[in-house]
């Protein structure tokens, strides 16, 4: 599956349209599991957010923490 800057556009507009932050976190969380099943690697995951998603390493590492804790959650129900 390739990810093209349209994707990238729109994940980062969503949140926006919806004219809330909480649009912006919930698009980043549900997309770092399929990021992380394409990479296999938590630092091609970071690097991927900050580059395409303009977050700092502090902001894509806290989305990836809270992702995997929700995957965490999925997967235990």
């Amino acid at each position: 599956m390739e990810l093209t800057g349209a994707f990238w556009q729109d994940a980062r507009n969503e949140g926006r349209n919806e004219g809330r932050k909480e649009g912006t976190d919930e698009t980043i969380i549900k997309l770092i599991p399929d990021l992380f099943a394409l990479t296999n690697d938590r630092q091609a995951v970071i690097k991927i957010l900050m580059t395409k998603m303009n977050l700092s390493q502090e902001q894509a590492e806290g989305y990836y923490q809270r992702a995997m804790v929700a995957e965490a959650k999925k997967v235990s129900r």
